[in-house]
């Protein structure tokens, strides 16, 4: 279709052109659609959208001379504008809507691939979980039974040194004189010392019997607790995060019975304190964790040039946890041994003072919510290692508060 040269120039300049009186205008006259179909007022709107020139708008008008005015021509450019805002979000629309329907194919995809691996660390979280629960038996277990042996070690000892063999040596003497038993009783030497030693053994004996019988309703309680720990800690494996609880005095003293032999073997003097009256702390853990400690501090100070070897443990609460602080005034540790002694790796043992062991009684602490320190004042200052563990029970108080806060006021 032919049309008048103006469009060329709005085309080539992207401004409007208006032309008043094609026919009586020489410029106009002679172009053939001007000549072919006698018309008289022309305007040539562009259509611009983002600077760029999108396309044209031709007005024509046969009967009237200036029949486009500067108000028409302006109406004409903000409508003009507006429908190409329209092309442009029509076209928008369209590209869109191509990309959302890509979008939700990739989507579906990675849904399909997130749920296969949902199942998959589902199935991962199960299997580590029941490791979780085994690990716990097997240390819930070693403690208990470390303390039965402890306690069986006892009964040994007391059973070694018991006074029935002077018992048997006193029958042994009344059965040789059991034709004459009246006559050694009153003028034999011995026998005026039988009665006295008769009412000496019994005495010990007694004493035995009732030490050997605490001893014996420790060790029933220990093998109690291997049971206890098995059946507990198979619900714990149902239902995650039900611990043992015990308080930390209680705690201290299986501790200190455990570490016993070897303490009192080297004449090392330990001294607790316990501040903690209403607080229970992660029974199993804490017990491993304080054993742990106590055993570092008795090899620290199994070669130390000290006179007086001691040991200091002081239990308090602090806020919401129960803090267990483990001093001993064997070899101090140097500012570069405590930036690594909770590291495992190589190291001579001398500078990391058995730093294996704590890697994982500070690992320990760590999965319990607690937290494992250490300081010293080189080089004969000691050390202090700090344990800081979750008071439950201020936990639980503070989940009932909550709870109670939640609850709607009838």
């Amino acid at each position: 279709m032919r049309r008048p040269c103006s469009v060329r120039v709005v085309r080539r300049t992207g401004r409007p052109v208006v032309v008043a009186d094609a026919t009586g205008d020489p410029a106009h006259a002679a172009d053939p659609f001007v000549a072919g179909s006698r018309c008289r007022s022309i305007a040539g709107i562009p259509v611009r959208h983002k600077g760029e020139v999108m396309g044209l708008v031709v007005l024509e008008n046969r009967v009237t001379a200036g029949a486009f005015t500067p108000q028409v021509v302006s109406l004409t450019q903000a409508l003009v504008a507006q429908a190409a805002i329209s092309l442009d979000n029509a076209t928008l629309y369209d590209e869109l809507s191509a990309l959302n329907r890509e979008l939700e194919a990739r989507v579906e995809d990675r849904t399909r691939a997130l749920r296969k691996a949902q199942e998959q660390l589902i199935e991962s979280a199960r299997k580590a979980g029941m490791a979780d629960v085994a690990i716990e038996v097997l240390h819930g277990v070693g403690n208990a039974l470390n303390s039965a042996n402890v306690s069986a070690q006892m009964i040994e000892r007391q059973i070694a040194g018991s006074k029935t063999k002077t018992l048997a040596r006193t029958v042994a003497l009344l059965d040789q004189h059991r034709d004459d038993v009246v006559a050694f009783l009153t003028a034999d030497e011995r026998g005026g010392k039988l009665a006295a030693m008769l009412s000496m053994l019994g005495r010990a004996l007694t004493g035995e019997q009732e030490a050997m019988l605490e001893e014996l309703v420790r060790l029933r309680t220990h093998i109690d607790s291997v049971v206890t720990v098995i059946g507990q800690l198979n619900t714990t494996a149902e239902d995650r995060g039900q611990a043992m609880l015990e308080a930390p005095q209680v705690l201290l003293a299986e501790a200190l019975a455990i570490i016993a032999e070897r303490s009192g073997r080297d004449r090392i003097a330990i001294a607790t304190e316990c501040q903690a009256p209403g607080a229970r702390v992660d029974q199993h853990k804490a017990l491993d964790i304080l054993t742990g400690l106590l055993a570092n501090a008795v090899d620290a100070l199994q070669s130390a040039a000290v006179t007086h070897k001691q040991i200091r443990v002081t239990v308090y609460e602090r806020g919401d946890t129960v803090v267990f602080e483990v001093h001993d005034n064997g070899p101090g540790i140097s500012r570069d041994g405590l930036t690594r002694i909770f590291h495992s790796g190589p190291g001579r043992l001398s500078d990391r003072r058995g730093a294996s062991d704590l890697h994982k009684l500070a690992n320990a602490a760590a999965s319990a919510g607690g937290s494992l320190t250490a300081r010293s004042d080189e080089p004969d200052g000691g050390a202090t290692f700090t344990l800081v563990l979750p008071d439950r029970d201020a936990a639980d108080e503070r989940r009932i508060v909550r709870e109670a806060g939640r609850r709607p006021a009838r």
